[in-house]
C-alpha cells in the first residue's frame, strides 16, 4: 500500500507539472511541445520498467486517434464551412488540424495517468483498503 501511495504522489506531481506546462504563458508553443514530450518519454520508460506494454501501446495510439479526428475536423470545417463549424478555436494550431500539436502529447500523458489511477482504484477495491 505504501508503494501505491508513493507512486500516486509522484503521478500527482507529474499531473500538476503537465497542467502547468499546458496552461503557463511562460512557455512558447515549441517549448510546451518539447517539455510535454520529455514527460511523455519518462512516462513510457516508467511503463516499460513496470512491464505495462498495453499502456505504452495505448499511449501511442491515443494521439493517433486524436490526430485523425482533428485532421478530419479541420478538413471538413475548411472545405465545407456552411455545413460544419469549429468545435474550438486555438490561437496556435497546426495547418492540418484544429488543435496545437502539444495537445496530442497531453492526451498520451493522460492515458498513462488514467491507467495508473484505474490500477490504484482496483487495488483499493480488491484489497478493501479503508479510505479514511
Amino acid at each position: 500500500m505504501i508503494e501505491y501511495c508513493l507512486d500516486y504522489g509522484i503521478i500527482l506531481i507529474i499531473t500538476c507539472l503537465i497542467h502547468y506546462i499546458s496552461i503557463s504563458k511562460k512557455f512558447t508553443y515549441n517549448q510546451r511541445f518539447e517539455n510535454l514530450l520529455k514527460i511523455n518519454f519518462c512516462l513510457m520508460i516508467i511503463a516499460y520498467i513496470n512491464e505495462e506494454y498495453s499502456t505504452i501501446i495505448c499511449m501511442i495510439f491515443a494521439p493517433l486517434a486524436v490526430l485523425t479526428c482533428a485532421s478530419i475536423h479541420e478538413y471538413l470545417c475548411t472545405n465545407f464551412p456552411n455545413d460544419f463549424q469549429r468545435m474550438a478555436i486555438f490561437k496556435e494550431k497546426e495547418s492540418y488540424m484544429f488543435i496545437p500539436k502539444w495537445i496530442l502529447v497531453f492526451y498520451s500523458n493522460f492515458v498513462f495517468i488514467g491507467t495508473f489511477c484505474y490500477k490504484v482504484a482496483n487495488y483499493i477495491i480488491k484489497h478493501r483498503v479503508p479510505i479514511s
